[in-house]
């Protein structure tokens, strides 16, 4: 039994990283999660000029272990939003010692844990609680997920490479659009103050004035359908503008005879 086992899969990691011609640079100074920043050189291609080879593929790992049946583990809150902010591809490793034997499983943090952070970030803030770093969230490995200890290097190129040289692009979509699909602010304001509230409004309507006066308007962002707790926009005085949207229609011309004429309008 390995006595201690997460620093083992650490310097496992490492070695097998190095055996596939990769640089494994350690974190000496963990303040973000990252325990290793691996750069793998890419495969080169005779036939492309240099400026036109592939790039090195720079990715951000955290190592975890465990010698449970269980393949779970538990990251910082902080941590993982942090992943995800990262334009850079980053990768969770679980070492699973069992029975003498040691298996290797990796996730790489993309669309789905984007989601699962993302939301419990939300869920936290509008609980009232920004320290991030106090919360965290279950990692759950698969067997699926398993990967050969030799090919460690190459899970993560073939991974990122799938995903193809707009990779970062990619990563900003999903981060700037998830939880988002229904919308993306909520808008409250108070009309006034009005002589006539009801005659007003409908002047403003038909066209007769263009603004309206409005106080405390506020715009707030909402995500997952959780509002956020504070406005990112607030203004105590303002003026509202309502604009009807049309919609296309037929305009029909006919006479006494029934001759019709039809005209889009």
């Amino acid at each position: 039994m390995i006595e201690r086992a997460d620093r083992h899969a650490e310097l496992h990691f490492a070695s097998l990283c190095t055996a596939s011609g990769a640089a494994c640079n350690e974190s000496k100074d963990d303040l973000h999660g990252w325990d290793y920043i691996v750069e793998i050189p890419p495969t080169r291609n005779p036939n492309r000029l240099p400026d036109k080879q592939p790039r090195i593929i720079t990715a951000l790992v955290q190592i975890k272990s465990t010698t449970k049946n269980r393949l779970i583990t538990r990251i910082k809150l902080s941590n993982a939003l942090k992943a995800i902010q990262s334009d850079l591809p980053c990768f969770i490793f679980m070492f699973s010692y069992n029975d003498d034997q040691i298996k290797i499983f990796g996730k790489h943090v993309w669309s789905e844990f984007s989601e699962i952070v993302l939301k419990k970030a939300r869920q936290s803030e509008i609980h009232g609680s920004n320290s991030l770093h106090k919360k965290s969230i279950s990692v759950l490995f698969e067997p699926s997920d398993e990967i050969q200890s030799s090919e460690i290097a190459q899970w993560i190129q073939r991974t990122v490479n799938e995903i193809g040289e707009d990779y970062a692009s990619k990563k900003i979509r999903i981060r700037d659009k998830c939880g988002y699909e229904k919308r993306r602010y909520i808008v409250k304001f108070t009309l006034g103050p009005l002589d006539n509230i009801m005659q007003e409004i409908s002047d403003h309507e038909i066209g007769y004035s263009e603004f309206l006066p409005a106080t405390d308007f506020a715009v707030y962002d909402e995500r997952f359908g959780i509002q956020s707790s504070y406005p990112e926009i607030f203004s105590q005085k303002g003026w509202a503008q309502f604009q009807t949207q049309g919609k296309n229609a037929i305009l029909t011309i006919s006479n006494q005879q029934g001759d019709k004429f039809e005209l889009n309008a």
